[in-house]
């Protein structure tokens, strides 16, 4: 084994484009059927993603006028 490790470990590790990396990890209980047409789905993860974003947006929107 080398000591010091990968000099070029930083060249090769994991980057995003994203604005906020996606590091919190959530866990939802779903039928068996809701998860079937949900995984059916292309990039369903991004669909996820964008459909709870929308929801917070909107609720965040409805406070503001209450």
């Amino acid at each position: 084994m080398r000591p010091g490790g990968n000099p070029e470990l930083k060249a090769h590790q994991f980057k995003t484009s994203r604005k906020e990396p996606l590091t919190a990890p959530m866990v939802v209980k779903l039928s068996k059927s809701m998860l079937q047409k949900l995984k059916s789905q292309k990039n369903w993860q991004d669909l996820v993603r964008e459909a709870i974003a929308e929801k917070l947006d909107k609720l965040e929107s409805e406070a503001k006028l209450a």
